[in-house]
């Protein structure tokens, strides 16, 4: 009798401490969830505002693709302007040196009208 009920003490003491270790595996168990939900959470939230970020990113893309468009067609207007400028510069450069021949040939006859008169009134 003495030693069935030691064993059924040490069965009764190993019992108890496997239902100690078993709540204290629980316990972490518990915490460990815990944990893993709390960083699914930041994880979700990372995801949110890294996806924020790429549609903004985005739209910043599609604005500087609208800017940079714009600017070339500047650059293109501006470049004809030029170009367009440039020839009527030219134009009135030729203009301006039809009027100065015209009148240095104008100069050259009225001198050479002058001269006449003078050697006609002589």
């Amino acid at each position: 009798f003495r030693t069935a009920k030691k064993t059924a003490l040490k069965c009764a003491d190993h019992a108890s401490r496997r239902q100690a270790a078993a709540k204290a595996a629980l316990t972490a168990t518990s915490q460990i969830t815990t944990s893993l939900t709390d960083l699914m959470g930041d994880s979700n939230r990372a995801v949110s505002i890294a996806r924020k970020y790429r549609i903004d990113a985005e739209n910043v893309a599609a604005k500087a693709e609208g800017t940079a468009k714009k600017m070339k067609e500047a650059t293109d207007l501006a470049a004809k302007d030029k170009q367009r400028a440039s020839m009527e510069l030219d134009e009135a450069n030729a203009q301006a040196e039809e009027a100065w021949g015209f009148l240095r040939r104008v100069k050259d006859k009225t001198k050479g009208d002058k001269k006449h008169d003078i050697h006609f009134f002589k």
